[in-house]
């Protein structure tokens, strides 16, 4: 039948007024539903890349433990690891690979050190050096970049050998802080202290973290029993956990493990 010329009939308007809205709710919960998913996978890549980070940084950091540390036993043998907890672990490494050796033989009482490279030394470093079977440590006064040699602020009491190592490890610290109270149903942060004894944010939202620890024999280090056994350390089990909510209020959670073997502990 053809149209009427002159426009659309009472009915087609009603009908027209009764399924615009429909088609116009269909595509407003379609996309309400395509935006509350979108929010949703945003909210949880973030939260899984805060955990990536943490973890990332720590695995790499800690398996570098004991790089750069002296491991003769006089005056005293130096624990690679010098604090291991639950929640928390410290450790000596020259993450910047700043250690060098003795270009030339470095006599008693001698206030200078011959270097193959001055590179990454800075002055107030605490270095060490070491030929194997002694150490002493010592700050920087003066760094000659130009004629690699290092000015020291006291004197060496024995001789060290061209050759000899001289480290600048530097104490590295993960710990999960609580700064905003009650925790944990407020989530942790997790710092990082890269040698300069400050604590700075390195992963937020984070919810646990913990460090199992292992002895060669890949048996379980007892937390107890890790103040005496530090020195016996060999493989470090990490778990970090995050969680969040997104826009939606959905409750978002993430937990990373992983192994670390590090590679200056005597493997």
């Amino acid at each position: 039948m053809p149209r009427d010329p002159r426009g659309f009939t009472l009915l087609e308007l009603l009908i027209s007024a009764v399924i615009f809205p429909i088609v116009l709710l269909a595509v407003y919960l379609m996309y309400e539903t395509n935006q509350a998913t979108y929010l949703k996978g945003e909210s949880k890549t973030d939260l899984q890349q805060h955990a990536r980070i943490g973890m990332d940084r720590m695995e790499t950091e800690i398996r570098m433990a004991g790089y750069g540390v002296p491991i003769a036993t006089t005056p005293s043998q130096l624990m690679p690891i010098t604090d291991a907890t639950e929640t928390s672990i410290a450790l000596l490494a020259d993450l910047e690979d700043a250690s060098t050796t003795l270009g030339a033989a470095a006599g008693a009482a001698a206030t200078s050190l011959a270097v193959v490279s001055a590179a990454g030394f800075e002055v107030n470093d605490a270095i060490y050096v070491t030929d194997g079977l002694q150490w002493q440590q010592f700050v920087v006064e003066g760094v000659n970049r130009g004629a690699n040699t290092l000015a020291l602020r006291s004197a060496l009491s024995g001789t060290y050998p061209a050759g000899s190592m001289v480290g600048r490890p530097k104490t590295i610290r993960y710990s999960l802080v609580c700064d905003t109270p009650p925790c944990p149903q407020n989530p942790f942060t997790l710092k990082r202290d890269g040698g300069s004894g400050q604590l700075q944010p390195l992963a937020a939202r984070i919810t646990s973290l913990v460090f199992t620890y292992y002895d060669a024999g890949n048996m379980l280090i007892p937390l107890s029993d890790l103040g005496a056994r530090r020195a016996d350390i060999r493989r470090i089990a990490i778990s970090l956990g995050a969680s969040g909510t997104s826009s939606s209020q959905d409750s978002q959670s993430y937990t990373l493990k992983s192994e670390v073997r590090p590679r200056n502990l005597g493997l």
